[in-house]
Formats: C-alpha cells, structure tokens, sequence
C-alpha cells in the first residue's frame, strides 16, 4: 500500500516509522490530497516531507541496509525492520577494542554491519577459548536480553569494525509486539546452542586435524560453485578458535597442501579435495597419515 504528499510517494516503510514515532492516530490514508494520500493532522505537509526525508536518509545511511542484511532478521519483513529502527544505532570500534566483558550488563544487543568480532571465553590464566567470530552480517550478544547476570561471554573486535547497537528495552517492546521477532530470537537461540554443541564435540572427539579440515568445509562457499575458503580473521585468530597453538595450524595447513587438499594464496583457501577432506573431517584418515 502507498500514498502521495503534493506527488511525492511514502513507502510502507516510511509510514511505519512515522506511525511509531507520533502514533496512529495522528493520520489517516485519505483521498483529499490526489487519489491517494495521506492526510496529517497537526503538521503541515512541508513538515512532514522533511520528516520523510530523514527517515530515507537514515535508510540510506546504513541502518536499515545492516538490519536488512542481518541473517538473524531475515524472515523479518520491511515493516518489522522499521519497527527495530528506532531502538538502533551505529557504533564504531578499532582493532583489537573490548565490546562488551564477560559479566556486563546487557545494554542490548550488536549486528555486524563491517568487521569481524571474536565472542571468547578467558580463564584466570588467561588463557583464552574463542567461541565464535561474528562477520558482516552476524549479529551477537542476544543470549543476553534474557539474562539477569549479564553477557555470557567476552566479544572483541579483530579488525576496525561498524556495528549495530539494538538497544535492549527499545528491542523488548519490539518483541511483544512482534512475534516474527520473537520467533527470529528463538532461531537465533538455537543456533547458538547448536555452535556450542558443535565446539565441545571438536574440543573433546576431535584432533587438530579434524578441527580444521571440519572448519574449511563449513566455511567454503560451495554453494557458489567454487570450493574457496576467505579468511576473515588472522591464523592466530583461527588457531585459538580451534584450539591449538599457531605453529600447529600452520603445520596442518602445509601438510594439507603439500598433499593436495588446500591451495594457499594469502587469506584464501582453495578446497581441492573436499572429499577427501570429509574424510579426514570424519576422523576415516588422520591428518597425521597424509602424505607430505
């Protein structure tokens, strides 16, 4: 559905906006103004085109492009995501710049809009176990709307990043009154459950590697046609993720080429073997038993 202003269109989106920000019982679709239009009480129609034209600005400024973008949204249509746009705002961090800590209180929740965050897990020690790294597209920290003890988890950026803040009470009063919303948490939900499934069974069942092998088949973009893995995180990075020393990671990834699996050029990866991949994956050949 749309209308016109003196010839100028309004989007669905843009009137879904302007309807949670003044409420709905500040307009009304007519027909006064052309065949379609929409009538605006207490503000003149100059007014309101200036007000359209911010929230066009807005969208073209990125929000609702990153928000669009956003797997976890993607069921979400154009209304539901205008719905989320009040409660959002960009945020921009350096290289290697704490998000949250382990232990904060939940302020809300983050999508990746460019840039890579590592979500980690640090001992006493210092040591530290890399849970998952969110890219473009991701978002993190949403296991923690819920949670009375704060975030779960660490979350640090890797590389200079942009990211969405979706403000935590703006984002509950979305949910209640959105279960699209509530039904894309839920999924949300159990992707995590099943990361951290996935990563204690590596961590536990799984040597080096067939933490690797099993890493560059979930991440090559098979889907493409080309069997390519490109790195969005450093090899220190990635070794912690695996949980194994860099020397380790970059005597695995010599052996994998040196015996035809992996073709290196920088930060892509070239899968040619997949099969044979799976197999040393599945734990059906050891890396350890490869040919160099």
């Amino acid at each position: 559905m749309s209308w016109e202003i003196n010839g100028s269109p309004v989007s669905i989106l843009s009137v879904s906006y302007l309807t949670i920000h003044f409420g709905a019982q500040n307009f009304i679709p007519s027909s006064g103004i052309g065949s379609r239009a929409l009538v605006w009480f207490g503000l003149t129609a100059p007014v309101l085109r200036v007000r359209i034209f911010r929230m066009e600005k807005m969208q073209r400024g990125g929000l609702y492009s990153a928000l669009r973008r956003c797997g976890f949204l993607a069921n979400l249509g154009d209304e539901d995501i205008a719905l989320l746009i009040p409660s959002a705002r960009r945020v921009q961090y350096q290289k290697n710049v704490v998000v949250f800590r382990e232990g904060d209180p939940c302020h809300g929740f983050y999508v990746v809009e460019d840039g890579a965050v590592k979500l980690y897990k640090e001992s006493t020690e210092g040591k530290e176990q890399i849970l998952h790294v969110a890219v473009p597209g991701d978002c993190f920290g949403e296991a923690a709307l819920f949670l009375s003890t704060g975030y779960p988890a660490s979350a640090a950026t890797i590389k200079d990043s942009s990211l969405v803040l979706l403000k935590r009470d703006e984002f509950l009063n979305a949910l209640r009154n959105n279960p699209k919303i509530a039904l894309a948490l839920i999924g949300s939900m159990a992707i995590w459950a099943q990361r951290l499934v996935a990563l204690i069974e590596n961590l536990a069942l799984k040597d080096s590697g067939q933490r690797l092998a099993a890493y560059l088949l979930s991440r090559c973009s098979s889907s493409c046609g080309k069997a390519v893995v490109e790195l969005e995180i450093t090899k220190q990075v990635l070794a912690a993720h695996l949980g194994i020393a860099g020397e380790t990671l970059s005597r695995l990834l010599a052996r994998f080429e040196a015996s035809g699996l992996v073709q290196l050029s920088g930060r892509k990866i070239r899968l040619l073997a997949p099969e044979r991949l799976r197999s040393v994956a599945a734990g059906s050949s050891s890396a350890e038993e490869l040919h160099v």
